[in-house]
């Protein structure tokens, strides 16, 4: 049996249904960590920001910015400690981290 939930089509045998709702999860905490009260630290932020890019991407696949952008360095290094994660356990490090922040930040109405 095929279903479409949200942008994810799902096949639903064995793992595969598990799959499916971790990426509708995922995709449900990309759009909530939007509505945050209060804007996280860039330490947070570098954290979800890696895990997105790790989850979508998985290993970094660009060259280092250069010496003067300390954002895209930033933002490199963070993405490029989590080489070798799987895509997989990405999104679950995303979904858990964004909770952590709903807790911490609370939701805009």
């Amino acid at each position: 049996m095929t279903e479409v939930l949200g942008q994810w089509r799902c096949s639903f045998t064995g793992k595969v249904i598990l799959l499916c709702y971790k990426r509708i999860a995922f995709q449900k905490a990309a759009e909530e960590v939007k509505h945050l009260t209060t804007v996280p630290t860039d330490e947070e932020m570098l954290a979800i920001y890696s895990l997105y890019k790790q989850a979508t991407v998985g290993d970094v696949n660009t060259e280092r910015p250069g010496m003067l952008d300390f954002k895209g360095k930033a933002k490199w290094d963070a993405w490029s400690k989590l080489k070798g994660t799987s895509k997989e356990e990405a999104m679950k490090l995303y979904i858990a981290k964004v909770e952590e922040m709903k807790v911490i930040y609370g939701m805009a109405e």
